[in-house]
């Protein structure tokens, strides 16, 4: 005889998404929209709740999110695969398998170490594929430092023939 106790929590859980998926149709976008961002905002929170409970803190997870949802981006335009549960499985595969391969480098890492390299790989991938990757350096033009920018499509920066004083910084530079 099996006297296994049922989890309560888990039949409640799988009853509020099989009426949730069932009730999609009916609901109105933002209401969809609200709950697709609280669901990957949940999904994003049990891995790091994961990595806590092993003792390990990462600030580069949603460095695997930012491939999945890349790898969906990709196969879409190229592809042009929109189904549901393709995407899902690119996206799981991809981020996956970046996964393993940083798995491999920084499974020997431990405290402050691993969190500053997690944070390291993920601003190294987010700065690669940003479309305005700024780089601001101290240029020296008639003996008076000035601050030149050189990006590749933000045109509101400073060019470096300008001084650069708190009037003419500019306000609104839409970095990525």
């Amino acid at each position: 005889m099996n006297n296994r106790r049922i989890d309560w929590t888990i039949v409640a859980l799988l009853a509020v998404a099989i009426v949730a998926t069932l009730c999609a149709a009916t609901v109105p976008n933002w209401i969809r929209y609200l709950g697709q961002v609280s669901i990957s905002t949940a999904l994003a929170s049990v891995g790091v709740m994961m990595l806590l409970r092993a003792g390990l803190l990462s600030f580069g997870q949603g460095l695997f999110y930012f491939v999945g949802g890349y790898a969906v981006a990709l196969l879409n335009r190229y592809g042009g695969i929109t189904d549901a549960f393709a995407v899902v499985l690119v996206a799981a595969v991809a981020a996956g398998l970046l996964a393993v391969v940083l798995g491999l480098l920084l499974a020997g890492y431990r405290g402050i170490f691993f969190s500053m390299l997690t944070l390291a790989v993920s601003m190294v991938m987010f700065w690669s594929r940003s479309d305005c990757s700024a780089s601001i350096k101290l240029a020296h033009s008639n003996g008076t430092p000035r601050l030149a920018a050189t990006c590749c499509s933000c045109s509101s920066l400073p060019s470096g023939n300008e001084p650069v004083s708190l009037n003419n910084l500019p306000t609104n530079v839409d970095l990525p």
